[in-house]
């Protein structure tokens, strides 16, 4: 969710983190929650999306559009954007900062689906890379892996602590991820067959997967068991 702070004017409303004062260019892009009418501001850098986005550094290559663009604001060419102020907020936050990202698949939220949107438009390829590969290494890409799994699910669940569905990352998300580039995502069938199998009230949150992780580290849970039964 795109956040922003005053002030706020007929232009806008700045974006309470990334707006930079010494910023070069204001990025200008209207959110999708219908409480922000305003269009949220983000002042960055030139630089950086020239040197990340090959789309962005051909498009400052050609400096004649900002140099006679007589819309400004706060001292800064103003660029409005096609692309909702929440997917725009994604990615630069991981531009400026590339630990926003999850490292780790099973951790991405909806938020991922925005980010790898624009980094496909923009042509960021580290960033598109990342998501997708976390994506494929996530899930069994055979029958023996798969099965693989099921053993340590069934140990798991002896256990009595969890559900298989954690061990997996949100199948629906991976869904989305897959539609944005299906020549790379391959886990499509396994993914539609893990989510026909989930409960309806599977919420696969963040804090679930902490107290299972907590749980193998404080023993609950055998972890050589688990190593066993994967063999």
């Amino acid at each position: 969710m795109a956040s922003a702070s005053t002030p706020s004017n007929a232009m806008g409303t700045r974006h309470e983190i990334l707006y930079l004062a010494t910023g070069d260019l204001v990025l200008s892009a209207l959110s999708n929650l219908k409480e922000h009418a305003a269009p949220v501001l983000f002042r960055v850098h030139k630089f950086m999306l020239a040197h990340h986005s090959s789309i962005f550094r051909d498009m400052f290559a050609i400096t004649a559009p900002l140099e006679d663009c007589n819309e400004s604001y706060d001292g800064a060419h103003v660029v409005h954007m096609p692309d909702s102020a929440e997917d725009l907020e994604g990615l630069l936050k991981v531009l400026y900062d590339p630990t926003c990202i999850p490292i780790k698949c099973q951790d991405f939220d909806f938020v991922v689906v925005g980010i790898l949107k624009l980094a496909i438009k923009y042509e960021i390829e580290p960033v598109r890379k990342h998501i997708i590969t976390q994506v494929n290494d996530a899930w069994p890409a055979t029958l023996q892996e798969w099965d693989a799994f099921e053993r340590r699910s069934e140990v798991m669940l002896e256990s009595g602590v969890l559900t298989p569905d954690v061990f997996l990352p949100e199948p629906v998300l991976c869904l989305e991820i897959a539609k944005l580039a299906p020549d790379d995502v391959h886990i499509s069938f396994v993914a539609f067959y893990h989510l026909s199998r989930t409960s309806a009230h599977s919420d696969f949150d963040r804090q679930k997967r902490q107290e299972i992780a907590s749980a193998v580290l404080g023993g609950t849970i055998s972890v050589l068991k688990i190593i066993a039964t994967s063999s």
